[in-house]
């Protein structure tokens, strides 16, 4: 092959590349970005029946803000469950969002809320560890969602019907 038909080659599948990365990014944006009008209490409790609450008791306004740094007065509805003793670290939070701009930074306090937990365990509890990794955030439109439990996705898709 010549030189100028390797360089159009490149090109091309750079062209194709870009087209299909735009193509990504729009789908993630459109479904992403969805706002659910399902009342608060409703996926609420379809979430809560689908969990296992036994090792979680239930957090309040200061919990949420110790450990979250969110102030529940700034979103439609929040739910904490917490791990109720020291070596737990089952875990669920589901929020609805006031707008779509709490939406990054809400997931990233969840994602650093497992990624401090992991840091805690780490070492020396490795089933601990192993549930933390396997945690689901689910983030849709103005809902997100953090599981971390023994079986997470249960959980997860009862999230996903209720919405």
């Amino acid at each position: 092959m010549t030189e100028s038909r390797v360089n159009l080659t490149v090109v091309t599948v750079g062209k194709y590349l870009l087209l299909a990365a735009m193509a990504a990014y729009l789908v993630l944006r459109l479904f992403g970005g969805q706002v659910s009008k399902a009342p608060f209490a409703q996926v609420e409790e379809a979430v809560l029946s689908a969990a296992v609450l036994d090792p979680m008791t239930e957090g309040d306004n200061q919990l949420l803000r110790r450990v979250y740094g969110l102030e529940p007065e700034e979103y439609d509805g929040v739910c904490l469950y917490f791990p109720a003793g020291n070596m737990n670290v089952e875990e669920l939070l589901l929020v609805k969002l006031r707008d779509l701009s709490q939406q990054a930074e809400v997931k990233k306090i969840m994602e650093d809320r497992v990624a401090y937990q992991i840091s805690v365990f780490e070492g020396y509890a490795p089933e601990q560890v192993a549930m933390l990794k396997r945690s689901v955030i689910e983030v849709r439109g103005n809902y997100l969602l953090l599981v971390v439990a023994e079986l997470p996705e249960p959980v997860r898709q009862a999230f996903l019907k209720a919405l």
